[in-house]
């Protein structure tokens, strides 16, 4: 069953037209961009301890009485 699931997927391979691989490529190249800007972002600002939280410093009231 793999080799038949092999055969249609470079069939299908053999099919992809030269704007199909231009679009393909775009939008890969479009995620990857998205995803350093994130990276960049989250890593330029030098006072990011003082806007990020952890649970540690969230005061829940739990142990009031």
């Amino acid at each position: 069953m793999s080799s038949i699931m092999l055969l249609a997927s470079e069939t299908e391979l053999q099919n992809l037209t030269g704007a199909g691989a231009a679009v393909m490529v775009a939008c890969i190249g479009l995620v990857l961009a998205l995803c350093a800007f994130c990276f960049w972002r989250l890593t330029r600002s030098a006072h990011t301890a003082e806007r990020h939280h952890v649970p540690l410093d969230i005061d829940t009231h739990d142990f009031d009485g």
